[in-house]
């Protein structure tokens, strides 16, 4: 049943809630009962919803529709299990009276003129009957079959599915519907979550969009609307939307001639918390004081107050008030004079149906492990209905007649468990125990996937490689919480990464995006033959599994990945462990990019040559040349400009700089270090001084296009001093040192820069000149032997520096008094011509 124009007066009260995803919605009622949300579907709003376009009715669905009926809604339970949602789906049955669009309503009134009969002679059939849904078409039989494949449970109302719901929200038994109509709030239903799509607008499946730009979202959505808030914007009570739905009509009735949804909204709303009574009559009230009795007992056991005489008499009374009330504010309710002589209401049938509606012989429960079952706790909440329940009702005929206390079957489907005893004060008792040994493997090892393979899906893949991709994806948590039965080795199940999720969904054409909502994810990976190929394995496991019976390698396929809400898994003992798994692996790596840091290691210097180091015309970086120089038959590595030195295009330079002469210079690396020595060069010495030069190459700084060529020498007439690191021993390399020993004898090589105190350096300084003619030239890499008086000091001098440089490893400074620099600079002096000035 609908009530027409409903949804759109709660909406103007402000009587609804926001449109939120369904999984921030599950998240959010965990965080408030600590459990999953449990739900209850209209199964017959999905078919309809489902239904390929242009279908009108079941009976003219083809095998190959109603294939793709079977895979939509195949897609809609496997979203909800991946968001461990609990639920339940309720058929409507073969008593469900006939609705006024199917021009039926005038057999319908004479079939069912007296309705206490006819509801005593239907509880009495409903009681006798199983509710098998033999008599049911063949789209409803064919999901039916596949939900029993499934291993889920379903409840087959014997007439309005929305009455059913409304008795299961009321007695604590499922925690929301799912329905877009909103007489579920007659029957008692107490949540109802409108518009299940993928719509983020306030849409129902088949809404189709004014403009191509609107998209549908990944995520499935949901509207709320809570009865508290319903009656603290409206005031309107379970009492007040019957009389609505009475006056207004709906699919059963017209209801009262010329009295829409506005003028029956308003009219139910006398009496209301939010409209003062004064002198006026409350309508509502009034209307169901004719039907329902004042005792709770005697309206739970299906007694009617009055008998189908009195009732009539009342219905005519309750006219003329209304009559009355509206010609004395009419524009008030009509915005025009009303001069009508009667407003004539339904006939009582249509009243009682709705105070009494026809209810299953049993209330379902929910059996722990069923595939509709998110709990991991066998939980059972339910306490006393608020709705007369004559079918449901057991025991003797005494029992019965005496009221308190009533007991009701419980089941799930067709399967009776056991009685739940309803005491006055609202207690519950539940004498009957659930099978033991049930584990969460039973999620797995219950429902028919082999079966299910046989399924002709109307896919692209054969139907097994669908099953394997999209249930393994809807079972991962599950299968966490079966960690031990899935995982092998650590790599098997493991949390991938962590982020946290914007809805909606941010799309790449969307310009500007604002995320509404946020929820912690973690992206879990997983290899789904691992989890599902025992239940979808074909039967010839030889091909699945070695003699071991371990899986075969060849059927590991690529690993895939799943984003399963925080929450979640820290619900579960399983998902713990992956989380304390995920965190000490990125705990590790922390530390491995610590230790790899810039602040504790040096940068690497990018090996990619640029454009000017390909071009070799840096004025920066000046590449020593291939070839070596060669000194004494031994190659002597080329100096350079080193990479402190100042760019010549620096505009902060002046004069006064380029005149101080201080150059800088960088020698390679050499894989013999020397000792620091200096030595005075020889000015005259001609044939040295053009090595030394030799030696050097000097670029001038201040060269431009069109301007002098390349000289040799230095660029600046003035030299104040030198500065070098200290792995860069000489100005200019010297010459090895002569020394003279007796013809015949090999001396003995010491290293004098180790400031050693070896008692042979006193003795081998001491050599003198046995044959002037016989002289031989001693030559070395490293420092050599000095045969003269200055070796002393020569060696004491090194080993006082090499202290230093312990001491100090900055760079070395030679002052501009030294007597070396003084030589050397004479020395370069005369090579170029130049005086000092």
């Amino acid at each position: 049943m609908t009530i027409a124009g409903l949804w759109e007066k709660l909406v103007e009260h402000d009587a609804g809630g926001e449109r939120v995803p369904l999984r921030v919605y599950a998240e959010s009622f965990y965080g408030n009962h600590h459990r999953p949300v449990r739900v209850g579907i209209d199964a017959f709003m999905w078919l309809f919803e489902l239904m390929p376009p242009g279908t009108r009715s079941f009976t003219s669905m083809t095998p190959e529709m109603i294939s793709k009926l079977l895979l939509n809604f195949h897609s809609r339970i496997r979203g909800l299990i991946s968001l461990n949602v609990s639920f339940v789906l309720v058929f409507d049955g073969v008593y469900k009276v006939q609705k006024r669009r199917w021009e039926t309503s005038s057999h319908v009134v004479d079939q069912y003129s007296n309705f206490d009969e006819t509801y005593r002679l239907t509880n009495e059939a409903i009681r006798m009957d199983s509710l098998d849904g033999s008599a049911d078409v063949a789209p409803v039989s064919k999901v039916k079959q596949m939900l029993k494949d499934w291993n889920i449970t379903w409840v087959q109302a014997p007439a309005e599915a929305e009455a059913e719901l409304g008795r299961l929200n009321s007695c604590g038994i499922i925690d929301a519907v799912i329905s877009n109509d909103a007489d579920g709030f007659m029957f008692g239903s107490q949540v109802i979550l409108r518009n299940f799509s993928r719509w983020e607008n306030d849409a129902p499946s088949g809404w189709t969009p004014p403009e191509s730009t609107i998209k549908q979202q990944p995520e499935f959505y949901v509207t709320p609307f809570r009865m508290s808030r319903i009656e603290e914007k409206t005031g309107l009570t379970k009492e007040r939307i019957i009389f609505i739905a009475c006056l207004s009509g709906n699919d059963f009735s017209e209801g009262a001639s010329g009295l829409g949804i506005a003028r029956a909204f308003s009219l139910a709303q006398i009496g209301s918390d939010v409209e003062e009574r004064g002198t006026r009559v409350d309508f509502s009230t009034e209307l169901a004081k004719n039907f329902v009795s004042s005792s709770e007992e005697d309206y739970i056991m299906g007694r009617f107050p009055y008998a189908l005489a009195e009732r009539k008499i009342k219905i005519s009374f309750l006219s003329v008030l209304l009559e009355e009330e509206i010609k004395g504010r009419s524009r008030e309710y009509l915005g025009r004079a009303y001069h009508s002589t009667s407003i004539p209401l339904p006939p009582d049938f249509f009243f009682m149906m709705h105070y009494y509606p026809l209810l299953a012989g049993y209330v379902y429960r929910f059996n722990l492990y069923d595939t509709n079952n998110a709990d991991l706790e066998d939980r059972d909440d339910f306490h006393s209905c608020v709705l007369p329940q004559p079918a449901a009702i057991c025991g003797s005929k005494e029992a019965r007649n005496s009221g308190y206390p009533i007991s009701f079957q419980r089941a799930t489907s067709s399967r009776e468990l056991g009685r739940s005893v309803v005491e006055k004060t609202g207690e519950v008792a539940t004498p009957f125990q659930l099978d033991k040994g049930l584990t969460p493997i039973c999620w797995f090892q219950l429902p028919n996937f082999r079966k299910m393979c046989s399924y002709h899906f109307p896919t692209t893949r054969p139907t097994r490689d669908f099953l394997l991709k999209y249930l393994s994806e809807a079972y991962v948590f599950r299968a966490v919480e079966n960690l031990g039965e899935f995982r092998k080795t650590d790599e098997d199940i493991c949390i991938n990464s962590f982020k946290t999720l914007q809805l909606p969904v941010k799309r790449k054409e969307d310009a500007e995006y604002e995320g509404k909502w946020e929820t912690q994810v973690y992206q879990v990976r997983y290899y789904p033959e691992l989890i599902f190929s025992v239940y979808l394995a074909p039967e010839d496991e030889d091909d699945i599994y070695d003699e071991n019976y371990n899986l075969k390698s060849s059927t590991k396929k690529k690993n895939t990945y799943a984003w399963i809400q925080r929450y979640l898994l820290e619900s579960i003992e399983g998902g713990r462990k992956l989380i304390s798994e995920y965190e000490t692996k990125q705990k590790e790596k922390q530390k491995m990019y610590q230790k790899g840091s810039p602040k504790k290691k040096g940068k690497k210097v990018s090996q990619q040559s640029s454009t000017l180091d390909n071009l070799k015309i840096s004025p920066i970086k000046i590449s020593p040349k291939k070839e070596a120089h060669v000194l004494n038959g031994k190659p002597v590595p080329a100096p350079k400009f080193s990479s402190s030195r100042p760019s010549s295009k620096d505009s902060s330079r002046t004069k006064e700089d380029d005149s101080s002469g201080k150059f800088w210079l960088e020698e390679l690396d050499h894989p013999k270090k020397r000792s620091i020595s200096v030595r005075s060069p020889n000015v005259n010495d001609s044939e040295r001084n053009k090595k030394q030069v030799d030696m050097m190459q000097w670029f001038d700084p201040d060269r431009r296009k069109g301007g002098p060529r390349k000289q040799s020498g230095i660029p600046r007439i003035k030299s104040l001093g030198a500065s070098f690191e200290e792995r860069y021993t000489k100005l200019v390399p010297e010459e090895p040192t002569i020394g003279f020993y007796e013809k015949d004898e090999e001396p003995e090589i010491i290293d004098l820069s180790s400031g050693s105190d070896d008692e042979n350096a006193s003795r081998q300084l001491e050599f003198r000149v046995s044959d002037e003619e016989d002289k031989r030239v001693l030559s070395a890499d490293g420092p050599v032997i000095v045969l003269s008086s200055q070796a002393v000091t020569a060696k004491k001098h090194t080993a006082e520096r090499n202290d230093d440089d312990r001491a100090d490893t900055s760079l070395i400074l030679l002052e501009e008094g030294d007597s070396a620099i003084g030589h050397m600079e004479d020395e370069i002096d005369n090579l170029l011509g130049m005086r000092k000035e």
